[in-house]
C-alpha cells in the first residue's frame, strides 16, 4: 500500500463516518419538526434529499464526493433550523451549524470545509433576505443581516481555523504516510533478505532522521551479517578439518585400544608362563636342597668307608702278622718233629710209636706251614683289595664332594633364579596390571573422541546451518566478497587447518 493509497483510505473511511452522522441526523430533524409542531413532511423531505446528496458523493468518491457529503452534513441543521421555525429554540439551534462544520475533518479535505462553510454563509444570507423565519425568529431585516454577518464571521473563523488544521493534519499525514511506506518497502527487502534496503527518496524534515537511522541500521546489519557468513564460513571449516582430525585420532584410538588389547592377552600369557617358571624354580630349589642333603650324607657314608677300610687295613695287617707267626710256628713244630723222627729212628723199635706221633705232628705243622702261607697270600690279595678299595674310596669322597660342591652352588644358583623368578613374576603382574589400566584408560579416551567427534559434527552442522541462514541475505556489493573468501581468509585457513592435522597427529 502506498503513501496515497493510505491516506485516501483514511479519508474514505472519514467521508463514511460523515455520510452516517448526516444519515443520523434525518430523522432527528422530522422528529423536531413533529415536536415543535410544524409540518413534519417538507422538514423531512430537505433533509433526506441532503443525505441522498451525501450518498451520490459516497459513490461518485474522491473530493467532489467529500464536498457532496460534506453539503449533506450541513444541509442537516438548515433542516432542523426550519423545523424549529416559530419556537424559541430556532435561534439556539444554530449552534449545531458550528458543530457539524467541526465534523467535516473526519473527512481530512480543505476544501470540503471551505465549501461547506460557505454552503452556511450563504444558506443564512439568502433565507435572511428571502424567508427570514426559516433561520431567526422575527426580528426586523438588519438585526437579522447583523446576526447573519456575526455568524458568518464565526464560520469563517471557525473553518480557518479548521483549514488550517486540516492542512497540517494533512502534511503530517502524507509525511507520516511517505515514511510508512518508505520503511514498509525496506522491512519488506529486509524480510525477502534483502540488506542493500536502502530508502533514497528523501522523508520530510521532521522525519529525515528515521531515514538515516534506518539507512545507518542496514548498513550495520549488513557489515553484521558478513561478518557472521564468513565467521560462520570460518567455523564450518575448523569444524570439518576438526571433524577430519577427530575421525582419524579416533581410527588411532582404537588402533591403539585393538593392540594394547593384545598387549594385554599376551602379558597375561606371559604372566602366566613367569609364575609356573617361578613354581618350576621352587621345585627345583627344593629338589636341590634335598640333592644337596643326599650329598652330605653320602659324604658321610664315604667317611664312614673310608675308616672302615682302614680298619680291614689295620685288621688285615694284624692277620698277617699272625699268620706270619703261625708260620714260624709250623717251621719249628716241622723242625722239632723232625727231630723227634730222628730221635725215634734211634730208639730202635721203642720210637716207633713215638715216631708214628711225630710223622703226624710233622704233618700237622707241613699243613698249617701251608695254610698259613695261603692265609697269607689271601691277606695279601685282600690287603691289594683293601688298597685299591681304599683308593676308590677317597675317589668317590673326592668326586662326592665336587659334587656336593656343585649341588650346593647349583642349588644357589636356582635359590636365586628362584628369587628374581618371583621378583619378575611380581614385577610383570604390575606391568600387567599398568597395561590393562591403559588399555582401560585407551578405551575410554576412544570413547571419549567418539563424543568428541559426535560434538564437532554437530557443530559442523551448526556452522553450515548458520552459513546457509546468513547466505539466505544478500547485502549488495558485499556478497562477492562473502561467497569468496579472501586471500587473508584463506592464509588463515591453512595454518590453523595445518595446526589442527598436527594435533591430529
Amino acid at each position: 500500500m502506498t503513501k496515497d493509497t493510505s491516506f485516501e483510505a483514511s479519508r474514505a473511511r472519514g467521508a463514511r463516518v460523515t455520510l452516517g452522522l448526516a444519515a443520523a441526523l434525518v430523522p432527528v430533524s422530522a422528529a423536531t419538526a413533529a415536536f415543535v409542531g410544524n409540518n413534519v413532511f417538507p422538514v423531512l423531505v430537505a433533509a433526506a434529499l441532503f443525505a441522498g446528496i451525501g450518498g451520490l458523493g459516497l459513490l461518485v468518491g474522491g473530493r467532489l464526493g467529500r464536498i457532496a457529503i460534506a453539503l449533506a452534513l450541513v444541509g442537516q441543521p438548515m433542516a432542523l433550523t426550519a423545523a424549529l421555525t416559530g419556537h424559541p429554540w430556532q435561534l439556539d439551534s444554530h449552534m449545531a451549524f458550528f458543530a457539524v462544520l467541526a465534523m467535516t475533518m473526519l473527512m481530512s479535505d480543505e476544501i470540503a470545509v471551505l465549501l461547506a462553510a460557505a454552503a452556511i454563509a450563504v444558506h443564512h444570507v439568502t433565507l435572511t433576505v428571502l424567508t427570514p423565519a426559516l433561520i431567526y425568529p422575527s426580528a426586523g431585516l438588519v438585526v437579522d443581516l447583523e446576526r447573519a454577518a456575526f455568524h458568518g464571521v464565526v464560520v469563517i473563523a471557525e473553518a480557518a481555523v479548521l483549514w488550517w488544521m486540516i492542512r497540517g493534519r494533512n502534511r503530517m499525514a502524507q509525511a507520516q504516510s511517505a515514511v510508512v511506506a518508505g520503511l514498509r518497502g525496506g522491512l519488506e527487502k529486509l524480510a525477502s533478505g534483502d540488506l542493500d534496503a536502502r530508502i533514497e527518496t528523501p522523508f520530510d524534515a521532521s522525519y529525515e532522521g528515521l531515514r538515516h537511522d534506518f539507512n545507518s541500521t542496514c548498513d550495520t546489519l549488513a557489515d553484521a551479517l558478513g561478518t557472521v557468513r564468513r565467521n560462520a564460513e570460518a567455523v564450518e571449516r575448523d569444524a570439518r578439518s576438526l571433524a577430519e582430525a577427530s575421525e582419524e585420532l579416533n581410527t588411532r584410538s582404537e588402533q591403539q585400544a585393538s593392540t594394547m588389547e593384545e598387549i594385554a592377552t599376551a602379558m597375561g600369557t606371559i604372566v602366566e608362563g613367569v609364575r609356573q617358571a617361578a613354581e618350576a624354580a621352587g621345585v627345583a630349589d627344593g629338589l636341590a636342597s634335598d640333592a644337596r642333603a643326599r650329598a652330605s650324607t653320602s659324604d658321610d657314608v664315604v667317611q664312614g668307608a673310608r675308616a672302615a677300610m682302614g680298619e680291614i687295613e689295620a685288621s688285615s695287617s694284624e692277620i698277617a702278622q699272625i699268620t706270619s707267626l703261625i708260620n714260624e710256628i709250623a717251621f719249628q713244630t716241622n723242625l722239632l718233629a723232625l727231630n723227634a723222627n730222628v730221635e725215634a729212628a734211634r730208639a730202635g723199635e721203642a720210637g716207633k710209636g713215638f715216631a708214628v706221633v711225630a710223622a703226624e705232628i710233622r704233618s700237622l705243622a707241613q699243613r698249617s706251614s701251608e695254610a698259613a702261607e695261603r692265609i697269607e697270600g689271601l691277606i695279601a690279595a685282600s690287603g691289594a683289595h683293601v688298597t685299591s678299595g681304599s683308593e676308590m674310596v677317597e675317589r668317590a669322597a673326592q668326586a662326592l664332594a665336587e659334587i656336593s660342591d656343585a649341588v650346593s652352588g647349583m642349588g644357589t644358583r636356582i635359590s636365586q633364579i628362584a628369587s628374581s623368578t618371583a621378583e619378575q613374576s611380581t614385577g610383570i603382574d604390575e606391568i600387567n596390571h599398568s597395561i590393562r589400566e591403559i588399555d582401560q584408560l585407551t578405551q575410554d579416551n576412544s570413547a571419549m573422541l567418539e563424543r568428541a567427534d559426535g560434538a564437532v559434527r554437530t557443530l559442523a552442522a551448526q556452522a553450515e546451518s548458520l552459513r546457509a541462514v546468513a547466505a539466505r541475505f544478500r547485502t549488495g556489493s558485499g556478497d562477492a566478497a562473502d561467497a569468496h573468501p579472501s586471500a587473508t581468509d584463506a592464509a588463515e585457513e591453512g595454518p590453523r587447518t595445518g595446526h589442527l592435522r598436527l594435533a591430529a597427529e
